[in-house]
């Protein structure tokens, strides 16, 4: 989290000088994003909304950064949980519907973190958000990487690539965003973008963190036949996609630029986590880490602490009572959404597994292949 904190900053920097945002009154970006809010939860439609230079504005004030982290976040546990990429592969990227390019920023920049090779695509229909993510890409000196093109994403063909990364871009054609194309249409799509997918490699499909964008991904599955890898792990059913009242997602602990923040507290949102879900769905990609998911935050009550855990499709609760706290079974007290866990356990009844003072709980990972250190 602390590499992306501060990669948050420089890439937000980089926005606010190419937008001129320091000298906008922070309650007309208050404004601009609260429209702007309306229309990307469908309220109203907005066909290529990034050519106006409001919703531009407010879009690089309040969910650019929003995007770099999670976007961010979903490459590394692609990077570390998965066999991709292969080593010395170079990676082609495409980002279907770049926007101003927070997602492709995102991916160049961890990509270069790691010394993994990569060539990248960017496409965008709207000619001002294209502009801004060509400024953006020169002002980072990564035009020898990353062609800009300005088109339309739904019939973009190339490739192969390695990895496609679909950040908002499939509920945005369906939303005030795009507002052309039905669920079919889009279940089209999807299999279009993944048609695009070499092997190995992997559809990214990122979507915020409400019921609609769960439904999406579960949609997604089922028409292109397949589980995602991540975050199931290659589980084959997913245990929670009948319930009403529950979906995965993930929920990250960052200090947001300032310029977010002072937006969110004008506008009073409870934007205290970044929130979002997602589906890597592979193509000859297969996790190279075993393990449980967490799905919840950790709950205490009165004597134990429980935690939520997804164990291939199958969903039950972690329990620990406080008298049974070691510092072998420790790490339940601090794991989060999107953790990767292993733990001995006795089964109780009603879905809950209990930790008892002899057994342990710890977050596991994969060794990275770039740097050959535990991660």
């Amino acid at each position: 989290m602390d590499r992306i904190e501060a990669r948050l900053e420089h890439w937000q920097g980089m926005i606010d000088e190419e937008l001129g945002l320091s000298a906008v009154p922070l309650r007309k970006l208050a404004r601009e994003t609260a429209d702007l809010s309306d229309i990307l939860v469908g309220k109203h439609a907005a066909p290529c909304y990034m050519e106006r230079e409001d919703f531009i504005r407010a879009y690089g004030a309040f969910y650019f950064s929003q995007s770099v982290a999670r976007t961010a976040f979903v490459l590394e546990e692609l990077l570390r949980l998965t066999d991709l990429p292969a080593p010395s592969q170079e990676l082609r990227i495409l980002d279907a519907g770049a926007g101003t390019g927070a997602s492709l920023l995102a991916a160049c920049d961890l990509l270069s973190s790691m010394g993994v090779p990569y060539r990248a695509e960017a496409v965008e229909q709207c000619g001002r958000a294209a502009g801004v993510l060509t400024s953006l890409v020169e002002r980072a000196g990564l035009q020898d990487r990353v062609t800009v093109r300005n088109a339309d994403v739904v019939r973009w063909r190339g490739g192969p690539y390695e990895l496609v990364i679909l950040s908002t871009t499939l509920s945005e054609l369906i939303c005030g965003g795009g507002g052309r194309m039905s669920l079919l249409d889009v279940r089209g799509a999807a299999r279009s973008f993944y048609s695009l997918v070499g092997s190995p490699g992997a559809l990214v499909v990122i979507e915020p963190s409400w019921r609609k964008g769960y439904t999406l991904l579960r949609d997604v599955a089922r028409c292109l036949e397949q589980p995602p890898v991540l975050p199931c792990l290659g589980a084959a059913a997913c245990g929670i996609e009948q319930k009403r009242d529950d979906w995965c997602h993930a929920s990250l602990d960052l200090r947001l630029p300032e310029i977010t923040r002072k937006v969110n507290q004008v506008l009073g949102h409870n934007l205290h986590y970044v929130k979002f879900t997602y589906g890597v769905f592979g193509r000859g990609l297969r996790p190279a880490a075993g393990g449980v998911r967490v799905i919840s935050p950790v709950k205490r009550s009165k004597g134990k602490s429980l935690v939520r855990v997804c164990d291939g499709g199958r969903v039950s609760w972690a329990e620990r009572l406080d008298r049974a706290r070691t510092e072998a079974n420790g790490d339940l007290d601090s794991c989060g959404y999107g953790d990767t866990v292993e733990f001995e356990s006795r089964p109780l009844q009603g879905g809950v597994v209990r930790i008892e003072a002899d057994h342990f709980f710890r977050r596991v990972g994969a060794t990275d292949k770039k740097r050959g250190n535990p991660t």
